[in-house]
């Protein structure tokens, strides 16, 4: 198996030797090296083929090149990729190793322009260090055969160097090598940086990444945890920080009743969102501020009885569904009472103007039960309110039991609209109708409302 891997890096470029496959970083592109003798020139465009592609013709284009001892290595692109499932091979640095036994896969047959390639493996010995020039190592063949430049140098399933010189010319038996961990540190100052792997995707004896991708690993996890620490460095410091404004953002529902409550006894059902404006919410020694506007809807109570039967001169009403909009801002002072380690209790007192839309409301008439109108006041309405509220808060979370004193009617009790009648003379006439007659002044909203405190926490010092 790690044979093959090798042996499908291989590319061969008709009379010209043979290159290395190196890295295939994208979909349908891969990167490989060629090396040729340092007085001639590397081919800008050049055709290759690999042990799939039989007699088809790809082609790789020039990259950069490096001069090395007597020789050049030259890195082409190709995106032409037919390794596009290549796997990347192992590879060992000659420094690590004893003076064992090498070998390579050699070509049975001189090169061709045209035949595909016959690769067998043929053993090398390592020669003495005494016997190596800078930079470059030293095999001898063990039994005859060709070898060409560009094939790899293995040890033990593993590429260790790519052969730079030729013997099917001069018959020679020693082969010159080129460590391939030298030919990564050349391809990696290519670039900087995480970018420097793009050309050189190998694995080091049998590790899972390239040093690449190990440093973006790393850097990454370094980076994770610094963004955890920041982090938790700033959701600590919100916690304990004291702030001098803060905002809890909620919902509220709430109820209204009469002092002298008419037949069906509620006033209202409220329905609102809120945002709470908290002038110094950790000062607990002395009195905060909350400014808290608000948009709601309201279901305004009345009678459910038909007014005036439903005699031969008049005609009852059953009404149905009254509702509106309110727009209404509180201005209450608080302060803190029963301070836990971690909740709280506050106590407030202020004032709320509200404005109230005009009332839309549904009725039936007597004498068309089956059919329904629809009739409103046409007019604003301004109400004032003494509030209060006591709350429980702990975390970012706040609750409050709110009751509110309305000062004047929330409707306006004189409001009448009419309605058409026939007599038994079936002359038409008007009947004056006062769908809140019945609803009285100085009556109680209360409810609850629930918060959330967007920046800091809620915490007794």
């Amino acid at each position: 198996m790690a044979q093959d891997l090798i042996s499908n890096s291989i590319l061969k470029f008709g009379l010209d030797g043979y290159g290395l496959i190196v890295a295939s970083n994208e979909k349908d592109s891969l990167y490989f090296i060629k090396i040729t003798d340092k007085t001639k020139k590397l081919p800008v465009l050049l055709n290759y083929t690999t042990l799939k592609t039989s007699r088809d013709k790809l082609e790789g284009s020039l990259i950069v090149e490096f001069p090395f001892e007597n020789y050049k290595i030259g890195l082409y692109f190709s995106n032409s990729n037919v390794e596009k499932e290549w796997v990347r091979p192992f590879y060992l640095s000659l420094y690590n190793l004893d003076l064992g036994k090498h070998n390579t896969f050699i070509d049975t047959e001189p090169p061709t322009s045209d035949d595909k390639m016959n690769l067998r493996l043929n053993m090398f010995h390592s020669l003495y260090y005494a016997n190596t020039i800078s930079n470059i190592r030293r095999f001898k063949i063990e039994t005859g055969g060709v070898f060409e430049r560009g094939f790899p140098l293995i040890y033990d399933n593993k590429v260790v160097g790519v052969i730079a010189n030729s013997n099917y010319q001069n018959k020679t038996n020693i082969a010159e090598v080129i460590e391939i961990s030298k030919i990564r540190d050349l391809l990696y100052s290519q670039n900087k940086g995480f970018i420097r792997c793009k050309y050189f995707e190998l694995l080091e004896d049998n590790k899972k990444e390239t040093p690449c991708e190990k440093e973006i690993r790393e850097q990454k996890e370094v980076e994770k945890k610094l963004a955890e620490i920041k982090k938790r460095s700033k959701k600590e410091y919100r916690e304990t920080k004291n702030y001098p404004i803060d905002y809890t953002f909620g919902g509220n529902l709430s109820t209204g009743m009469n002092l002298q409550p008419f037949t069906s006894g509620k006033i209202t059902d409220d329905k609102s969102l809120f945002l709470n404006i908290i002038l110094n919410p950790d000062n607990y020694d002395k009195w905060s501020m909350t400014i808290s506007p608000q948009l709601g809807s309201t279901n305004i109570g009345g009678t459910f009885l038909y007014i005036g039967g439903n005699t031969t001169n008049s005609i009852g009403i059953k009404y149905l569904n009254a509702k509106s909009k309110t727009y209404s801002v509180s201005f209450l002072m608080e302060r803190r009472y029963f301070l836990k380690s971690d909740y709280y209790f506050g106590l407030g007192f202020g004032y709320t103007p509200l404005l109230s839309s005009p009332i839309k409301f549904d009725y039936i008439r007597s004498d068309r039960s089956n059919v329904s109108f629809s009739e409103s006041t046409k007019t604003n309405r301004f109400v004032n309110l003494i509030s209060t509220r006591l709350s429980l808060m702990a975390w970012k979370f706040r609750a409050d039991f709110h009751v509110n004193y309305y000062l004047n009617n929330i409707v306006n009790n004189t409001f009448s609209f009419d309605v058409a009648a026939i007599n038994n003379l079936n002359q038409s006439y008007n009947i004056s109708k006062f769908p809140f007659l019945e609803i009285k002044q100085n009556g109680f909203n209360y409810g609850i409302s629930i918060s959330y405190r967007l920046k800091g926490i809620w915490k007794a010092q």
